[in-house]
């Protein structure tokens, strides 16, 4: 099924490697682990391929005015808009919480204003964000 993978830790256009284990597996066996999957996260600000589309796609590759549109969607809780995951592009240390900031910073996006944090290092399995999600 889908599945949201977000952490103050990935950031746009990162490539990574993931792996799933049950909590009840041996982390030390090799056979514990799914079989590695690889994706790069999508460009800062891309958050949808179309509007018009319910539930909307997912990341196009490309960042314009739809991506904000889809944002605002989310910001006002209008039925088939984007995933929180998606929609949350402020602050770094995501807290699933959509509002005007988040507009502002997928505006910011479409403009071409660059991703504005600093990417984390060190175990994807802890955040480094003060108030980190349960």
């Amino acid at each position: 099924g889908l599945v949201y993978l977000f952490h103050e830790g990935i950031v746009p256009l990162g490539s990574y490697t993931v792996e799933v284990i049950d909590e009840t597996c041996d982390a030390a066996l090799e056979a514990s682990y799914s079989a590695s999957l690889d994706f790069v996260s999508p460009r800062w600000g891309d958050t949808l391929t179309d509007l018009g589309m319910n539930p909307p796609g997912p990341p196009d590759g490309a960042v314009n005015i739809v991506d904000a549109l889809g944002v605002i969607g989310r910001f006002g809780s209008h039925e088939g808009s984007i995933h929180k995951a998606r929609a949350d592009l402020e602050p770094g240390c995501i807290d699933l919480t959509i509002n005007i900031t988040d507009v502002l910073a997928a505006l910011n996006g479409f403009q071409g204003v660059g991703y504005p944090y600093e990417p984390t290092a060190g175990d994807p399995c802890e955040s480094t964000c003060l108030i980190p999600l349960q």
